[in-house]
């Protein structure tokens, strides 16, 4: 019996290095493309300052802790 598995295709592998070949080169991750990028933008103005354009991107974990905790205070 095979170690590892595709979840993808089902394929079956003995050793691990074999497996993440085939992941990459049979199943590659989807790249970002201008069509994700004009989607993400949709309804940002040009000519905005940063502050405005960064309001529209999602956070991380730290950032929203940062603001949570000390924008908020400052304002």
């Amino acid at each position: 019996m095979a170690q590892f598995t595709c979840e993808i295709c089902g394929a079956e592998f003995e050793q691990k290095s074999l497996y993440e070949r085939h992941m990459l080169t049979s199943h590659p991750k989807q790249v970002v493309s201008a069509a994700d990028i004009e989607k993400a933008l949709k309804g940002v103005e040009a000519g905005k300052l940063k502050r405005h354009l960064v309001a529209h991107c999602p956070l991380t974990f730290s950032e929203k802790l940062f603001q949570e905790n000390y924008l908020a205070k400052a304002v």
